[in-house]
């Protein structure tokens, strides 16, 4: 509520601005003496721009108007941003930040989100998580381009046997794990603790299974 109010007041005084400067400044009346023979020396002063004839004071009062529609303009916009403020969408993903930072200022997951992917609390807690915001650039997704997650399965003379002893999936992946087998999961994870991608991304692409995995 309090950056509803801020860019409400700055909308009012910026308009309140612009209509004393489009009073005061443009259309006023110049105080007798050195004002009114400034002002007298710009009328008198005429060139052809464009094949109309103008003055001094012609180029001063248009660019005081420029300036006080500017000023319209950009009280219009804070009192848009302030609308836009008030959304639920932005709403939301506001208070979900806010809530969600740790002492650092990073954003953090709740704990009940972590064990949603898999991952244990005590473990992951500290670490940064990212929200995919989006804007207009990449459709409201809130990423840009695609990063590949990855699952290589090395052949030792263990797991070549293994295949040809026709063994169940389940055993040969156990045994190439216990060789250091890093799963598509455990590549998803490391996107996120680098901050390429986010917790709602991976947990769509791929299966969550509670896995000891840090940086």
């Amino acid at each position: 509520m309090k950056t509803v109010l801020f860019l409400r007041i700055a909308s009012v005084l910026t308009l309140i601005h612009a209509a004393l400067h489009t009073i005061g400044g443009v259309f006023g009346a110049p105080a007798p003496g050195v004002q009114q023979a400034a002002v007298a020396v710009m009328k008198a002063n005429e060139f052809q721009v464009m094949g109309v004839m103008r003055s001094y004071w012609d180029f001063y009062r248009g660019f005081g108007l420029v300036v006080s529609v500017f000023l319209t303009l950009e009280a219009i916009v804070f009192w848009q941003l302030g609308s836009l403020s008030l959304a639920p969408v932005i709403r939301d993903a506001a208070e979900y930040i806010i809530g969600n930072l740790n002492e650092d200022g990073y954003l953090t997951s709740s704990d009940e989100e972590l064990l949603e992917s898999g991952l244990r609390p005590e473990e992951h807690r500290s670490e940064v998580y990212y929200l995919s915001v989006g804007c207009d650039t990449c459709n409201h997704t809130g990423y840009r381009g695609r990063s590949a997650i990855h699952e290589l399965l090395d052949l030792s003379d263990n797991i070549r046997e293994m295949i040809v002893e026709r063994r169940p999936g389940s055993e040969v992946r156990r045994a190439a794990e216990a060789e250091g087998l890093r799963g598509l999961r455990a590549s998803a994870l490391k996107k996120v603790f680098t901050g390429v991608s986010t917790l709602h991304e991976i947990n769509r692409v791929t299966f969550v299974e509670e896995l000891n995995v840090g940086r």
